[in-house]
């Protein structure tokens, strides 16, 4: 296991950065490092949970998984991620409307 700065696939991502992951919610980043799985070299990333999807507090758990399920976390992601809500919430919102006005 050899511990890197950044990598390839995700370079944004380092040590400390907010992100999301395999595991639902939002994590901070404690390391980034390569294992040698498969007969290659995996990025991996270990973190631990802070927020949980909702936005409310979690314990400190300690996962990993495969760089290519993480996602940085920046106003931008949060931004998208808040009109996507947003537009989930008023087709919701029409689809009951247009059941109610035909009962």
């Amino acid at each position: 296991m050899n511990e890197v700065e950044f990598h390839p696939q995700r370079p944004t991502i380092k040590v400390g950065s907010l992100i999301t992951a395999y595991h639902k919610g939002y994590h901070v980043v404690t390391k980034l490092y390569v294992s040698p799985a498969y007969g290659s070299l995996t990025p991996l990333v270990e973190y631990y949970s802070l927020l949980s999807s909702k936005g409310t507090k979690t314990g400190r758990r300690v996962r990993t998984c495969h760089i290519e399920y993480c996602d940085e976390v920046d106003a931008g992601f949060i931004e998208d991620q808040y009109q996507k809500e947003i537009k989930s919430a008023k087709q919701k919102r029409d689809m009951i409307l247009g059941v109610l006005k035909k009962i």
